[in-house]
Formats: structure tokens, C-alpha cells, sequence
């Protein structure tokens, strides 16, 4: 079963040195509104984004929606 991967976001966002602040900026600008919670939320695995965001964030961070899902229990 495929699940999202919550800690490829926050290292994605780790290794752009952005806060995660920068990034609801970013996304913002794109056309998402969302918070600083949210992202928190997604990274810590409380909440996961809809195939909506799934798109803004692929395309913020120029990867592919796929890279965000991995193989449950790995």
C-alpha cells in the first residue's frame, strides 16, 4: 500500500534551508493558501496534503508527485 512520505517533505525542505514559513510563502505566491501549521502537520505525519497540494509542492520543490509516496511499513 502506498502512503505518503512525510519525512521526504521535511527533507526536501531541510535541504532547500528554507523555514517552513518560506515555503507557505512560496506556495502563496503560486496560488495555495495554506499555514504554518499545515506544513508542520504534513511533515509530522498528522495530516497528509490533498492531490491538490500534492501538486504545488512537486511543483515547488521540481519533483514528481510520485516522490512523495512510499511503500507502506518502509
Amino acid at each position: 500500500m502506498l502512503t505518503f512520505n512525510h519525512s521526504f517533505l521535511e527533507g526536501l525542505r531541510d535541504k532547500k534551508q528554507w523555514s517552513r514559513r518560506d515555503v507557505v510563502f512560496k506556495l502563496y505566491d503560486r496560488g495555495l493558501r495554506i499555514s504554518v501549521q499545515t506544513i508542520q502537520n504534513w511533515e509530522s505525519g498528522k495530516s497528509e496534503p490533498s492531490a491538490d497540494e500534492l501538486g504545488y509542492l512537486a511543483d515547488l520543490y521540481k519533483v514528481s508527485i510520485s516522490s512523495f509516496m512510499k511503500v507502506d511499513g518502509k
